[in-house]
């Protein structure tokens, strides 16, 4: 049986507020809490704590959301419920292989160097998970009327940003300040924030291929894309300009007419997008530098961290060295994660999780895009056909980057994946009935009491010296290179006396 045969859809719906009628706002809340941190997390600096990191900020409100979601399932029964539902929806193989994965990330989280950093990465991971299935119930509900929602919630959040960066600009005119993306960024890094591009451009042009769209929807889709154009061009983003080219591909090739329409809209607006880029760094609004003024050729320590996390593979085959253990400094990566998902994945859970993940992933795909393909083509509306291009596109559009990048590491874009990921699963046809999915209830109960527990002594220890971790880490080691991948500072067992000794030297 397909995993996404074609279903019979609910009638157009023409405004997205009766998504919160019935109490459904209440149900779901942590999943509107997800979309609202989508919104706000990367134009806005929600935590105004003194010396916090804007990337240590990202984690603390995603943080929030999961535990917020994680809380809400182990307290209300009707949520649990819902959960369920999601994952009795998975053929039976995929909830067998994720299960497995799942075992086999514990036995490694057990076995690893520091126990309390590597549950606190698999706790974390169980919790998105649970985040994911929320999402898949709450647009399973809200049908079309989600679609708006999520479509929405991506317009509101990049033209936030947008905001954000006309207030660089001003600022930058006005007093000399920095020119964005040296002030202004909003993220610790540019690759964060391409990140968060290569979930969210290809849903921006929605508005452009759906007919039905009103002409200021449109003027404002248009405006956000060719500007977010230029922004990528700006920060120099390879990963996403790579992997948007991968995805207009698949779409030309499997989608059809609104496929090929969705690419014809993003080369013109990227066409658009450079020429502002130009202009904007000839008159100043943009600091000089950008993807033109890259090395495009160079593989910026990629293919030795891609080697190192091999290597750390073959020493630990079975169970990996244990989930964020990358990051160990003892281990002497220097890195806090491999920039790839795949190595990650392999060095740090081995190879029979990422073999069985890995199947899981490429199968769930193609299933999908067979299934989106048929859709779109006999669309009920065309709305549907335009959503479900753009999902199509920034599903394989972030899991491309993830291939070369931090993407599943990362706050924000682990957020955008988990919504994104429920958002396909809402579409899972029912492969067993069951009236009371008792057992069902109990598992998701149980692995959100699980999540959290396994999260909670990480979180006690770190969190009231959150601030201080930079200094921390300076004191030890001498040195100041940062490497996110929890928090800001992301590695860890710098203690080790070998270990300081050689940092101290250099």
């Amino acid at each position: 049986m397909p995993m996404f045969p074609a279903q019979t859809q609910a009638p157009v719906l023409q405004h997205v507020w009766p998504v919160f009628e019935g109490g459904r706002w209440a149900r779901f809340g942590a999943v509107l809490l997800g979309l609202c941190g989508i919104v706000v997390l990367p134009a806005f600096q929600v935590l105004p704590v003194r010396g916090l990191e804007p990337y240590d900020a990202h984690r603390l409100v995603q943080v929030g959301v999961l535990v917020a979601g994680a809380l809400a399932l182990v307290a209300h029964r009707g949520l649990r419920q819902e959960a369920a539902k999601s994952w009795r929806r998975l053929p039976g193989w995929a909830r067998l292989g994720l299960l497995a994965v799942g075992g086999l990330g514990l036995a490694s989280a057990l076995q690893a160097a520091v126990p309390v950093v590597a549950l606190l990465e698999w706790g974390h991971l169980v919790l998105l998970w649970l985040l994911a299935l929320l999402v898949a119930a709450a647009f399973r509900i809200w049908e079309e009327r989600g679609d708006r929602l999520l479509l929405a919630v991506v317009l509101v959040s990049a033209g936030c940003y947008l905001l954000r960066f006309g207030a660089t600009t001003l600022v930058h005119l006005g007093w000399g300040l920095p020119a964005w993306p040296k002030s202004g960024l909003g993220f610790s890094h540019p690759r964060f924030f391409n990140q968060y591009q290569s979930w969210v451009l290809p849903l921006l042009v929605v508005p452009l291929i759906w007919r039905g769209a009103s002409a200021w929807l449109k003027r404002g889709a248009l405006l956000a894309t060719v500007c977010f154009w230029m922004l990528l061009l700006g920060s120099g983003g390879r990963g996403t300009l790579v992997a948007l080219g991968v995805a207009g591909l698949t779409l030309a090739l499997l989608m059809g007419r609104p496929g090929r329409r969705w690419l014809f809209v993003q080369l013109g607006a990227a066409g658009a997008g450079l020429l502002l880029f130009l202009a904007g760094q000839a008159q100043g609004w943009i600091a000089s530098g950008g993807l033109l003024a890259r090395d495009v050729l160079t593989d910026s320590g990629r293919l030795a961290m891609w080697r190192h996390a091999w290597e750390l593979m073959e020493q630990h085959p079975w169970l990996g060295v244990g989930p964020m253990h990358f990051a160990y400094a003892p281990y002497g990566s220097g890195l806090a994660h491999p920039h790839s998902v795949l190595f990650q994945w392999l060095a740090e859970w081995g190879v029979p999780a990422t073999l069985v993940l890995g199947a899981l992933v490429v199968i769930g795909t193609l299933r999908w895009l067979g299934y989106a393909r048929r859709r779109v083509r006999h669309a009920g509306t065309d709305f549907e056909g335009a959503m479900r291009v753009g999902l199509t596109a920034s599903l394989v559009a972030g899991s491309t980057h993830a291939l070369v990048s931090g993407v599943v590491v990362m706050p924000v874009s682990q957020l955008l994946l988990a919504v994104i990921i429920g958002r396909l699963l809402a579409e899972l046809p029912a492969h067993r009935t069951e009236q009371q999915p008792t057992w069902s209830r109990r598992g998701i109960a149980l692995a959100a009491v699980v999540g959290l527990l396994a999260m909670a002594p990480a979180l006690i220890r770190d969190l009231p010296a959150l601030t201080e971790r930079k200094e921390q880490y300076f004191e030890a080691t001498g040195s100041l290179r940062l490497s996110p991948r929890f928090w800001q500072q992301g590695r860890f067992g710098y203690e080790a006396s070998a270990f300081v000794a050689s940092e101290r030297k250099e």
